[in-house]
This record gives structure tokens, C-alpha cells and sequence, in this order.
């Protein structure tokens, strides 16, 4: 068997390094294909990611905008219809929830948590400014809407610190992804 290899080799050694060279061309062009085929879908994630993201921030300014009305006085809940409030308020909530829910699928645990603290963060506002909507009677209102603008405050900062901490995960997490060199 080795001397009919060693008299191929010989005789048609042109054709044979033809033959190899053919096969590492395909083998070459095979791993090629199924890298970009990686790559691209590596780039759709990282893109519908990105745009998971760029949604959940912008309900939760929309939303953040209309708590702010509340301490600035630009905004007073008890002259609101039913259907005004449910604009302003529980849909913005509700893009808000929505927006989250897509982020299961595309973030690690570990930053879903922060976007998690700040849904329910607001939810907690909601919560309050519905019931304060709901309330008829008015004593103390005065009390109540201070307590309804420290709540709004306080729970501002508190989300703004969490976007600090966002974005550096998505900063570290991204650093992981795309190594640059």
C-alpha cells in the first residue's frame, strides 16, 4: 500500500497537490460560511438587543416626564377625566412593563435586575398617584401631595442611580462581547 501511494505521489504529484489544494479551498470557504453565519447572527442579537433597550429608556422618560408634572405643579391629578389619566399614567406604565418584559430575553440576570428595580419603582408611583386620583375626599390633601412628590423625588434619584449602574454593566458586558485589539 505505501509504495502505491509513494509511485501517485510521483508520478502524479501535480494533480495531487491540485487535488489538496482544491480540498483546503472548500474546507477554507466552508468555515468561512459558517462563520459569518455566526457572526451575523451574533450582530441581529447585539442589534435587537441594543433596540430592546433603547425602548425600555424611552418609556421610562415618557413616563418620568409625566411624574415630574406632579411636584411642578404643571399638572393638577384631580382635574384629569378618567380617560386622560389612563393616558398619561397607566399607558405609559404599561409601554413601560411591556418594554421590560422583552428584556428577559435578551439580558444576563444580573442587569435585568436593575431595570427590574426601576419598574417596580414606578409601579410603586403609579400606585400612589392612582390612589391618590381615586381619593375623593380631600383632607389633608396637602400632605398627600407632598408625600406624592417626595415619593416622585426620591424615586427619580433612585432610578438615576440605577441607569449609573446600567450602564456600566452594559459597558463591561459589552467590553466581554466585542473584544477590541
Amino acid at each position: 500500500m505505501p509504495e502505491i501511494i509513494k509511485e501517485i505521489l510521483t508520478l502524479y504529484w501535480s494533480q495531487t497537490v491540485l487535488i489538496i489544494a482544491a480540498l483546503g479551498y472548500l474546507i477554507k470557504r466552508a468555515y468561512d460560511l459558517r462563520s459569518k453565519k455566526v457572526e451575523q447572527k451574533h450582530s441581529l442579537f447585539q442589534q435587537n438587543r441594543i433596540n430592546v433597550i433603547m425602548k425600555f429608556i424611552d418609556s421610562y422618560i415618557e413616563l418620568e416626564e409625566k411624574y415630574k408634572l406632579i411636584p411642578e405643579g404643571r399638572l393638577n391629578l384631580k382635574q384629569l377625566s378618567a380617560v386622560e389619566f389612563e393616558e398619561l399614567f397607566l399607558k405609559k406604565y404599561s409601554n413601560l412593563y411591556s418594554s421590560y418584559f422583552y428584556l428577559k430575553f435578551y439580558l444576563e440576570p444580573l442587569e435585568l435586575a436593575r431595570y427590574g428595580d426601576i419598574v417596580t419603582y414606578m409601579r410603586n408611583i403609579s400606585s400612589k398617584i392612582s390612589d391618590f386620583y381615586k381619593k375623593t375626599e380631600m383632607e389633608s390633601n396637602l400632605e398627600v401631595v407632598q408625600e406624592l412628590n417626595t415619593s416622585i423625588s426620591d424615586t427619580v434619584k433612585i432610578n438615576n442611580e440605577n441607569f449609573k449602574v446600567i450602564a456600566n454593566l452594559f459597558r463591561e458586558y459589552s467590553d466581554k462581547h466585542f473584544v477590541l485589539k
